[in-house]
């Protein structure tokens, strides 16, 4: 008969660590699925790059063991070809989420709960081309995150009146870390 073996507890805070990074990099995208726009600061993404990328290789370096020692039975069903293909594939994405979590969940999170009425600074990368059906006539900003790097739903006149490499003042409620948009305005207008 086999004894119960109690999970050993700096692997349940580990998990609970990864789990709570995990929920702090969906809540922005969640907020962008209600119509909530945020755009992390270009301020914040410089400082916080050595902290994002160590919280990504470390996260997916916990799960890449966690995957690696889980304990195989018999081949048959091809398992240790699945666990192999979920370590390639499911470590990276890991500490890819991570690495989110820092650059725009953080400051998701600090906005929305400190954030006061204010604006921040962007370059325009593009404002004409391709809009897909879940950002129609769309202008892309420089230097951020892919996902966040967008602002949706401008008319045909303003955004032919940007050209890449100006700026935008994007407002809304503001804090040090990010922004959430209800309005912009290139400068000089």
């Amino acid at each position: 008969m086999e004894q119960y073996r109690e999970p050993n507890k700096f692997v349940r805070i580990l998990a609970l660590v990864v789990f709570a990074l995990m929920l702090i990099a969906f809540l922005p995208l969640l907020g962008r699925m209600f119509g909530f726009s945020f755009l992390p600061s270009l301020g914040w993404l410089e400082t916080s790059s050595e902290l994002a990328i160590s919280t990504g290789i470390f996260c997916g370096s916990v799960i890449a063991l966690v995957l690696y020692r889980r304990p195989m039975k018999d081949d048959s069903d091809g398992e240790w070809l699945k666990s192999r293909m979920l370590l390639a594939f499911g470590a990276p994405f890991f500490g890819w989420i991570s690495m989110s979590s820092v650059t725009v969940g953080i400051p998701f999170v600090f906005t929305t709960a400190f954030g006061a009425n204010g604006s921040h600074e962007f370059i325009v990368e593009q404002a004409e081309g391709f809009s897909d059906r879940k950002c129609q006539r769309k202008i892309e900003l420089l230097d951020l995150p892919i996902v966040y790097n967008e602002l949706c739903g401008f008319s045909v006149e303003f955004r032919n009146s940007l050209k890449p490499g100006m700026e935008l003042i994007v407002s809304g409620r503001s804090s040090q870390f990010g922004v959430f948009v209800s309005e912009v305005q290139a400068v000089g207008e």
